[in-house]
């Protein structure tokens, strides 16, 4: 059976779109999403892996929601981020969700009406213009606000060019910024604040579960394994 041209064209959007969410997080990584007011965390599942890694998919349909993927540490870290520069660029990322929600509605809502209706006429040309006109929209605002988006030239650049090379993958603009910022240096003591008692004791047991996996594979002399055991020990006391 021979695909017609609209179907392979949404069907390759949307296999574009998933590929380009799917991230593969380190054993010490995972992510805290903030909704609104409401944060909430996700810790990919161990059931398998992919290059030693764990594959992360956000959920596909709300593309509009901030998510930071961060790393735990047995290593206090000396350095802190000032409070106000992430609030800051809390606010600078409000452009991006809309952003987020209007290509995601032309191109996964609206593109198979267009092509349903009119089939690969002047409409969905038009379409495309609009498409790719959000698009170059977005990278001047990037351009703008790189500052506080902590967007160095040569990241915004790359970014735009696939943007505009594969607009699925500007769908996923706002995670695009968002995923490595760098901004929560300590997650275990953010989600301590954030998240209401229940998820974050069921978070301190999930990294509890993969300092038990890290311990399995080292020696009970090594350096290492001691200061694992007592980062284990100091979280646990967190929710005591």
């Amino acid at each position: 059976m021979t695909l017609s041209f609209e179907t392979l064209l949404i069907l390759g959007a949307i296999g574009f779109y998933l590929y380009d969410s799917i991230e593969l997080l380190h054993i010490n990584e995972f992510a805290l999403l903030r909704n609104g007011e409401r944060w909430s965390y996700i810790y990919p599942s161990s059931s398998w892996q992919i290059l030693r890694k764990w594959p992360f998919m956000p959920n596909p349909f709300r593309p509009d929601v901030d998510i930071y993927l961060v790393s735990w540490s047995a290593i206090a870290s000396t350095r802190r981020k000032d409070a106000i520069c992430f609030h800051i660029f809390e606010s600078q990322v409000t452009f991006l969700r809309y952003s987020a929600r209007i290509l995601f509605a032309m191109i996964f809502l609206i593109l198979p009406l267009v092509l349903l209706i009119y089939g690969s006429g002047v409409q969905l040309l038009l379409l495309f213009a609009h498409v790719y006109g959000t698009i170059v929209i977005v990278a001047y605002l990037l351009y703008r606000n790189r500052q506080s988006l902590q967007i160095t030239r040569r990241r915004l650049f790359l970014l735009s060019f696939e943007c505009l090379a594969c607009p699925p993958f500007a769908v996923n603009v706002l995670r695009k910024v968002t995923y490595r910022s760098a901004l929560i240096e300590d997650p275990i003591s953010f989600a301590m604040q954030v998240l209401d008692r229940d998820s974050f004791c069921r978070l301190i047991s999930d990294v509890c579960e993969r300092i038990e996996m890290q311990l399995c594979w080292l020696d009970e002399d090594a350096a290492r394994y001691s200061t694992l055991v007592a980062y284990r020990d100091h979280i646990r006391g967190l929710v005591q």
